[in-house]
């Protein structure tokens, strides 16, 4: 049976932090929330009421992270989201991965059974092609692998998502207009800077600086 399209939620997924380099949030992501942080579960219901799932570090994170936005439930105003949760049972440790546990998941994943349950749809970043949201999928993969049934209600929206990306408004063109001069400029500053015999590294601190 098909999953019921009139009745369901969108889930958008950020990207993980690694060791290697600096932390970027998926773009999708990124481009609906604004949001930084890594390891979030967004929800949207169709009757427009959104959820923030972060995992949940305790305080362990604090200590060690600087986070530009505050996300609690005093702060959902100011990132338009009705309501902060957390993904599951407190994690070790302030870093979550891929590969997560079940219970570090374990609120969501109350959520996607419910849905399962009620034979709804999960309107979600799952193309089938080879290069893709990787990462997303993976996280995916690992919900189905906890949820029985979630895959056959898994609705691809990647085409709807590029099509709405592809086109900008005039902030958007003023914001791009405005990151490209910088950029010119920048480069302009580290070729002026130039000198014989200088090392990359100096070069790239011109640039950045």
């Amino acid at each position: 049976s098909y999953p019921n399209k009139a009745n369901g939620t969108v889930m958008l997924i950020a990207a993980f932090e690694n060791d290697k380099t600096v932390f970027r949030q998926e773009s999708s992501f990124y481009y609906f929330t604004g949001i930084t942080e890594p390891g979030l579960v967004l929800t949207l219901s169709l009757d427009n009421k959104t959820a923030l799932y972060e995992p949940n570090f305790g305080q362990a994170r604090k200590q060690w992270v600087y986070s530009p936005v505050p996300l609690t439930q005093e702060n959902t105003k100011n990132i338009k989201i009705d309501e902060i949760r957390t993904l599951g049972d407190q994690v070790g440790g302030y870093q979550l991965f891929p590969f997560f546990k079940q219970q570090s998941y374990a609120h969501i994943i109350e959520k996607l059974k419910q849905i399962v349950k009620d034979g709804a749809s999960l309107f979600t970043l799952y193309p089938d092609n080879e290069y893709a949201y990787v990462e997303q999928r993976m996280v995916l993969q690992r919900l189905i692998s906890f949820v029985p049934g979630l895959e056959e209600c898994i609705i691809d929206i990647s085409e709807i998502v590029a099509d709405m990306r592809r086109y900008k408004d005039m902030s958007e063109i003023e914001r791009i207009t405005k990151a490209i001069e910088i950029t010119t400029l920048a480069h302009e500053a580290a070729a002026q800077a130039l000198e014989h015999g200088m090392y990359e590294r100096e070069i790239q601190a011109n640039l950045e600086y």
